[in-house]
């Protein structure tokens, strides 16, 4: 499959589903990300590199390098750690004060529970945090967005994160259809039900990796393999390797798998005007997180709470 196209491969047969329909003037839109600095310009001579953009850019390459420093620890779970720490570093400077970047594990109101996650957005001004023994268990209300983080991208490695992506994809966030989503926070007023298949409501996922031992051509085709006949929203959102490649969709919003009409590679040897992969990443982040509502969770979905009890009325004074 090759990418001289600008890295668009088709997938209207990875899903049972129908391609959504796309306004009139979609192939009108211009690609933000696509206005970037050209390869080998003074940075001071460019009208289009914004301020945002020189600091992502610099904190992306620091990370880059950061990450591949963290290849000279020799034990795998330390190694594993201090990558996760390098990109929560990293995301921290993107991600609004009203979330928390932790690791642990998501639960929902009907008893799912998913794999151990690497990193989770979590809002931390509406929703509590359950622990047990310093292993953290947020509620999928919660959660705005996780991150799989890997050494290297391969087909086993890229396997293992789309499992533990799809193991929080498909948790409920509707509470069995109770959960609606809140306007103005706490204290705020219902803004109707939660809806599963809408892009915005679902938790938004992410995989990054600091290399890539295969080719891209190799991964997006066992990406379309691994994703054939799964539901949409078990679909990650957006794939990223560290100073190489991205795959996203090829959507009007490419993090939208549910509107995806194939998938889409980027890297900055397709195109002198392309990002950063991790420059990528945080922008779909940022974009995400914008527009990610605030999920009322109620307690009494998750705990029923004492019900068998003994009345008294109230007697009627004289």
């Amino acid at each position: 499959m090759p990418h001289a196209d600008g890295g668009l491969t088709d997938c209207a047969n990875l899903s049972n589903r129908q391609p959504h329909p796309r306004g009139d003037n979609w192939a009108a839109r211009a690609w933000p990300w696509q206005r970037g600095l050209v390869a080998g310009q003074d940075p001071d001579s460019s009208p289009t590199l914004s301020i945002a953009q020189r600091v992502l850019e610099s904190l992306a390459a620091e990370a880059t390098a950061r990450l591949a420093t963290a290849e000279l620890i020799t034990h795998p779970g330390e190694r594993g750690r201090a990558r996760e720490s390098i990109l929560g570093t990293y995301l921290r400077e993107i991600v609004p004060a009203g979330y928390d970047i932790e690791t642990g594990f998501i639960i929902d109101a009907v008893g799912g529970q998913s794999l151990q996650q690497d990193l989770i957005i979590v809002r931390h001004d509406y929703h509590p945090v359950f622990k047990v023994g310093g292993v953290s268990f947020f509620p999928v209300e919660a959660v705005a967005a996780v991150l799989e983080v890997k050494s290297s991208l391969n087909g086993q490695t890229i396997d293992d994160a789309l499992r533990n992506s799809a193991s929080v994809k498909q948790l409920d966030r509707t509470a069995a259809g109770k959960n609606y989503l809140v306007v103005g926070g706490a204290g705020g007023v219902p803004a109707g039900p939660v809806k599963p298949e809408t892009h915005e409501h679902q938790v938004f996922s992410l995989i990054v990796a600091a290399k890539s031992s295969a080719q891209s051509d190799t991964l997006m085709a066992h990406l379309r393999t691994h994703l054939a006949g799964q539901p949409r929203r078990a679909w990650p959102n957006f794939i990223a390797v560290a100073a190489e490649f991205s795959i996203g969709y090829n959507s009007a919003i490419r993090s939208d798998q549910m509107n995806a009409e194939g998938l889409r590679y980027f890297s900055q040897a397709l195109s002198p005007t392309n990002l950063d992969p991790l420059v990528d990443l945080a922008l779909e982040l940022w974009s995400f997180l914008r527009v990610s509502p605030v999920v009322d969770i109620q307690p009494f979905n998750y705990v029923p709470g004492s019900m068998t009890g003994i009345s008294q009325p109230f007697t009627t004074e004289s």
